[in-house]
């Protein structure tokens, strides 16, 4: 090799010498950034994915007749009502949706709820609304496996004071094709029973 050649080579390998670390953290970065947009895409599949909790709610969906008793006064005899309930699956099997309908204190009566169970958090939510109300009833719940029931909480709101009335709702499962449904709510810093429903599967 000529003197010439000799020395643009080496010329060559000077100009290319500062940039082989920029190329190798070029592509080192572009490792990176794929990983991270590949982790995300997979925490997003997790966040979206129908799981066993949901085919726990599938398996309630149906159409049922409830008989409900509710209570203003836990010493006064509880006021009973027939109501048709339909169940179904919406948002792709994610999302149990229910309408309730018939009359409450001779009155029509539509209520509507959406059960839920976010895989982010591990937890079932619910939010329910009639037109007894204009607001929206929010809770969120747990599964017990060993006591084969649904326990969740949420704060009522007070349409005469405006405050927050703590309530609990328990949900047990006799059979494949009825439910207990009873709900308790804090009046007076003590807790009591103000609805309960039994909810049988005619179809």
């Amino acid at each position: 090799m000529s003197l010439r050649y000799t020395l643009a080579a080496l010329g060559v390998g000077a100009l290319l010498a500062p940039l082989t670390p920029a190329l190798a953290d070029h592509h080192e970065d572009a490792q990176a950034s794929s990983a991270a947009e590949a982790a995300v895409m997979q925490a997003m599949q997790r966040a979206a994915a129908v799981s066993a909790p949901h085919r726990r709610l599938a398996e309630m969906a149906g159409t049922y007749e409830a008989t409900m008793n509710s209570w203003g006064d836990p010493e006064a005899p509880p006021m009973e009502s027939t109501l048709q309930v339909r169940r179904e699956m919406t948002m792709g099997g994610r999302v149990l949706e229910e309408h309730w309908t018939g009359q409450v204190m001779g009155m029509d009566f539509h209520g509507m709820g959406r059960t839920g169970y976010d895989n982010v958090t591990g937890r079932y939510w619910s939010t329910w609304t009639d037109n007894n109300s204009t607001g929206l009833f929010v809770s969120y719940g747990d599964w017990n496996e060993e006591k084969g029931m649904f326990v969740f909480h949420g704060d009522a709101i007070d349409p005469v004071g405006g405050g927050k009335i703590p309530s609990r709702m328990i949900s047990t499962f006799p059979d494949e094709n009825s439910e207990t449904m009873t709900m308790f709510q804090e009046m007076g810093g003590q807790e009591m029973k103000t609805m309960a429903a039994r909810i049988v599967r005619s179809r």
